[in-house]
């Protein structure tokens, strides 16, 4: 995602390059909800997520 992009248009782009409509969605913790909404605004469903740890981003939280 470019620093620019809005969640709607980085889904706009996965579902340009994306197989079929099923996706995991992997996010800061902060903006997991709204990549998840745009995702799903956009037709693909999310069949999970991971959520980065924002005090340390080695750590992630499947979900």
């Amino acid at each position: 995602m470019d620093s620019n992009d809005s969640h709607c248009d980085t889904a706009r782009q996965v579902l340009e390059h994306a197989i079929g409509r099923n996706v995991v969605v992997v996010a800061n913790n902060s903006n997991l909800e709204l990549c998840k909404q745009a995702c799903e605004l956009e037709g693909l469903k999310v069949v999970s997520t991971v959520s980065l740890c924002t005090k340390r981003e080695e750590l992630i939280a499947l979900q």
